[in-house]
Parts: C-alpha cells; structure tokens; sequence
C-alpha cells in the first residue's frame, strides 16, 4: 500500500512539473505588441508597425528561423521548463535589430510560453509588451 500511495504522489509531483512541450512552440510565429498602458498611440502604433516586421519559425528538429527587423537569424532550440532558449548560429548584433531582441550574455535568447498561448520575450524591463503570436 505504502508503494502504491508513493507511486501516486511521484506521478503527481512529475506531472506538476511538466513545462511546455515542443508541440506548444513549434510553428510560425509573428510579432505583436501588448499595450502596457503607458505609451502613446503614435508610440503603440509605430511598435505595432516594427513587430509586425518580426517573424519566427520553429521546427520539429530543434531548428529555427528568425526575421529581426529584416536580419536573418537561424540557430538551434530547446525548451527548458517554461523557458524556449534560441541559440543563435552566429553573434546577434543587437544595435542592428533593436531593443526588441534580448540577448544575454551567452548569445541566448530567451522566450517564455505565457498561459494564453504566446511567446514573450524575457526581459524584465519590458513587461512582456513584446510577444510573439500563431501566424
């Protein structure tokens, strides 16, 4: 009795810790902005303008394809927890896409899956305004 009552709380701690799986971030995405509220609408407007020119495909084979503000950017995936790490093939220069590209300091970018199905990109400061959404 004792295995079985352990069985159940091990099946039930792993299930609570599942994270995303690739079947949620797989797909073509775009960019899209939320209104925090703060900015102006010429401002909303112009950042809707700029995400709208950025896409993202993620595919089946730990592979992806990014379109920052018209730079390519192909690298490597993988999903840990709740957290997508894009791994860039080469060195993002992030003067040339902009704020909306956060790059840590080992070339990585982070997104997060958000409970209604968006990708947001990690970036305290930004409040999760820039996201990405199902083309």
């Amino acid at each position: 009795m004792k295995q079985f009552g352990l069985g159940i709380l091990v099946a039930l701690v792993a299930a609570g810790c599942g994270g995303i799986s690739p079947s949620e971030v797989v797909g073509d995405w775009k960019g899209t902005t939320v209104n925090d509220g703060k900015t102006g609408e010429i401002e909303q407007n112009l950042s809707s303008a700029v995400a709208g020119a950025i896409r993202l495909t993620v595919k089946a084979d730990g592979t992806f394809h990014g379109l920052f503000l018209f730079v390519p950017i192909d690298g490597k995936w993988k999903i840990h927890g709740d957290t997508i790490e894009l791994k860039p093939n080469d060195k993002v220069d992030v003067g040339t896409t902009g704020s909306t590209l956060k790059v840590d300091a080992n070339g990585v970018i982070n997104l997060r899956h958000l409970p209604d199905g968006h990708l947001a990109i990690i970036d305290e400061k930004s409040n999760n305004s820039f996201r990405f959404e199902r083309a």
